[in-house]
């Protein structure tokens, strides 16, 4: 990329841009002005040597709101990067007078080659001004040149001006309201490229009125080699621009700094070495002495001075002094090579040391100089190095569409009310204090900043739903991804093509806590292997779960359930002082007791529930428990030839029965009322047999390793459900018998 240097003034050409047309008019310098030409030439010399400053305000003075135009006197340029010819000079502020006025040059500049004004590098006001008495104007095809480059390798161009408000050494400043700029470039001021003052601080509010340069309109603006910013924009009365194609190059404090307080809208703005800070540290030199008088520094060398702090107007930074309050970074304001002295501004009490080295001043050192120093504004502030852009933020709801952004520029800091659309600017940003929104891989990629996050803010009490379409001719997998810092995934929601939807926790081997698979089972997990399930953990409500069946089960939430785990008890029940457990006591047996701990099963049982034995009861009772008995001792085989049949019935274990598989099998209630079979083939036709009144029936029914089998109920069993023929699964339901039907007590549960 070439240098900004004062021989190499033409911004590089790495857009094609499209403006409106000029209407191609011939005229004379020398012609007069009449009400009824179409534009008004000056009486100038156009040599590009001869002070033109007065004329061209004379004649502005003279046509308020007239069309002035330019001529293109100087020789064309050729290609991108090139100098364009000289054709006027001038040593004052150019003025424009009343609304409406246009001043124009008749080169159409799209690029380069339009009228070239060279303005005095002495000069303390801007190039061209445009006051508040001045509304509506417009100024096209102009190159205006400063005379007071900024380049990123020279540490003597590295200045800061007197106040980044109020009137200064800008290439344009706008006051007036609605301005227009067309095909201009500013290069090279003290100051600002362009300053869009709404805060009337440049000028006198009682003379001129408020400055008010709301909706100003740029199309194809360069600015470039300024000390300041490219564009500065400040003020209540600065808002609601449209900004289309700004090319900021080599800028000093930013490309762009957008402090309105509504904001503006920028579309395709490029960005180019803004606050470009190539210069590394030079070699060091020791110090014999260092000395503070009146804040100025004075710095003896030990040896004569390296040629990289010879120059005047460079900057030097100090360290290691004896007194650490003398190091830091100041610009040279006098060298004396024979006494080897350097002389720099450096605000500290007087006083002096000795040691240390001095050197070179790296460009990132004098940065951290700027960011100390007040920006002279009427509100207190330090000047602030924007990189690319800079927003305000707060109120400042501003926009900006496909920026581009040279890696060689610092961070910009767009704000955090500044909206970001597309542009390859993350690339260097490392503030992220906007939102935005880049394409990325096919879709869209959110950048937010702070704790908003990206929310929708329902308005007008309607519904509100975030739609996400799963596919254009059949569903996809869909859902939300949660990434660390590092771009892993942390947990994620998703819903697969199949319907079913899962919450994975990634950081824990990608356990699934829960699962809605569709149409089938729901899964709650532990995310941690070994950790445990909290329900209703901080209420004091009950837990509650319901089923098809017409009673629900119901534990209060001071209770626990620990599945899967036979050395834990099942179910824990606060009893007051001890806690009563369900527990596994062996190999298909449950056992009843009570236990200090919560999760510890108790030392022996009160009762037993065997799969194979039935009930035992291992406590002795001193006073019998059923009607007809009087022996107090353990009751081995409870069954219907000690008791009667009411005691049977409510003591008394039903068997287990592993039907034989056939397609018309028979389920014998009067030997088991727990019937599995496992289908090899379709049950086209069953029976229930000898089942007495009042019996529970339990029916498992699985499928073989081929799977895909039917089974027909029974004729005497009522709300049989549809079985599941998942390959190596079981159904279960159960079912309550009346003496002559058998009716479903659950809705059944399938393919476990």
């Amino acid at each position: 990329m070439s240098q900004w240097t004062a021989a190499k003034l033409r911004l590089a050409a790495h857009s094609l841009w499209i403006c409106a047309s000029i209407m191609p008019l011939s005229v004379t310098a020398a012609h007069a002005a009449t009400a009824s030409e179409p534009y008004v030439t000056c009486q100038l010399a156009e040599d590009g040597v001869t002070d033109d400053g007065p004329a061209i305000n004379a004649c502005l003075t003279a046509h308020p709101g007239r069309h002035i135009m330019l001529r293109k006197t100087g020789a064309a340029s050729y290609g991108g990067g090139q100098a364009t010819s000289k054709d006027i000079y001038s040593s004052q502020t150019l003025t424009m007078v009343g609304d409406a006025q246009w001043l124009d040059c008749d080169a159409p500049a799209l690029w380069a080659g339009g009228c070239r004004i060279d303005f005095n590098p002495a000069l303390a006001g801007p190039g061209i001004a445009v006051p508040p008495t001045a509304q509506g104007v417009e100024i096209s095809n102009l190159e205006i040149y400063g005379g007071n480059c900024w380049t990123p390798t020279d540490l003597t161009t590295y200045t800061l001006p007197p106040r980044i408000n109020g009137m200064g050494n800008d290439g344009i400043l706008l006051a007036g309201g609605e301005p227009k700029l067309v095909n201009v470039q500013s290069l090279c001021f003290k100051r600002h490229g362009i300053s869009v003052l709404g805060d009337s601080s440049a000028y006198d509010h009682v003379k001129y009125g408020y400055s008010q340069p709301d909706f100003i309109r740029f199309e194809r603006v360069g600015v470039g080699a300024n000390k300041g910013y490219g564009i500065f924009i400040t003020g209540a009365d600065s808002n609601a621009g449209l900004i289309t194609f700004i090319d900021a190059r080599a800028n000093q404090l930013g490309g762009v700094s957008d402090h309105s307080q509504l904001g503006n809208t920028w579309v395709a703005p490029g960005f180019h070495s803004n606050t470009r800070s190539p210069d590394t540290a030079g070699p060091t030199q020791a110090i014999t002495a260092i000395s503070v008088k009146d804040n100025v520094a004075t710095i003896t060398t030990t040896d004569s001075l390296e040629k990289t702090l010879r120059p005047a107007g460079s900057w030097i930074t100090v360290a290691g002094s004896a007194d650490a309050s003398f190091d830091g970074t100041c610009k040279v304001i006098a060298v004396d090579l024979e006494a080897r002295i350097l002389t720099c501004p450096f605000p500290r009490a007087n006083g002096s040391s000795r040691g240390g080295t001095v050197q070179r001043a790296a460009a990132a050192s004098v940065y951290g100089v700027y960011a100390t120093m007040n920006d002279g504004s009427e509100t207190p502030a330090k000047w602030k190095v924007a990189g690319p852009f800079s927003g305000r933020g707060g109120s400042s709801s501003t926009v900006v569409v496909n920026p581009y952004c040279e890696s060689d520029e610092q961070s910009p800091d767009f704000g955090g009310k500044t909206l970001v659309l597309g542009g390859n600017c993350d690339g260097i940003d490392t503030h992220w204090t906007h939102g935005g929104v880049r394409a990325f891989n096919g879709g869209l990629f959110f950048d937010t900043s702070g704790s908003a996050g990206v929310s929708m803010d329902n308005r007008g009490d309607n519904s509100n739903f975030l739609q996400i379409r799963a596919g254009k001719s059949a569903d996809q997998d869909m859902g939300f991804i949660f990434q660390g810092h590092d771009s892993k995934p942390r947990f994620s929601i998703y819903r697969t093509a199949g319907g079913s939807v899962f919450f994975r926790d990634w950081t824990n081997q990608g356990i699934v806590p829960l699962a809605f698979n569709s149409g089938a089972e729901t899964s709650i997990t532990a995310s941690g292997s070994t950790a445990a399930l909290n329900l209703q953990q901080n209420s004091s409500g009950d837990l509650m779960f319901y089923s098809n069946a017409p009673t629900n089960t119901r534990m209060k939430s001071g209770g626990n359930f620990v599945f899967g785990d036979p050395t834990k008890p099942a179910i824990t029940v606060a009893t007051g002082k001890q806690y009563g457990v369900l527990y596994a006591s062996a190999g298909d047996e449950l056992g009843v007791g009570f236990t200090g701990g919560v999760t510890v099963s108790p030392g022996s049982a009160v009762a037993k529930f065997n799969n194979k034995t039935g009930a035992r009861f291992e406590i002795a009772t001193s006073t019998p428990k059923l009607a007809g008995i009087s022996d107090t001792s353990v009751v081995t085989n409870l069954n219907a030839d000690t008791v009667d049949g009411k005691h049977a019935s409510a003591f008394a274990l039903g068997g287990f029965s592993d039907v034989v598989f056939s397609s018309v099998p028979v389920f014998d209630a009067g030997i088991a009322n727990t019937f599995k079979i496992t289908l090899k083939g379709n049950v086209t036709g069953s029976k229930l047999t000898n089942a007495p009144a009042g019996a529970e029936l339990h029916f498992i029914v699985c499928q073989d390793s081929s799977g895909g089998h039917s089974f027909a109920w029974p004729a005497n069993v009522k709300g049989g459900a549809e079985l599941g023929t998942k390959a190596g699964t079981c159904s279960t339901q159960a079912f309550i018998f009346d003496g002559g039907t058998a009716f479903a007590l659950t809705g059944g549960i399938v393919n476990q």
